[in-house]
């Protein structure tokens, strides 16, 4: 895939930014009911993101509005 360059994903017509690959990523293992993954898995299918990304993604949000109040 060397010379090929992907678009950028999009949330509502807008391009977000990915994270710089840093090599100091930290894994996060959450469990999850069959029907909570396959809920996640459609979102983020529709959403055109991967798995990961999409939990990343809303967590922090999340995260800033908590941290916000």
């Amino acid at each position: 895939m060397a010379g090929k360059r992907q678009k950028p994903a999009t949330t509502s017509g807008r391009a977000r930014a990915r994270r710089a690959r840093t090599g100091i990523n930290k894994r996060l293992a959450v469990r999850l009911s069959e029907d909570e993954k396959a809920r996640i898995e459609r979102a983020a299918a529709r959403a055109g993101v991967s798995m990961g990304r999409f939990i990343v993604e809303r967590v922090l949000e999340e995260a800033d509005r908590v941290l916000s109040r």
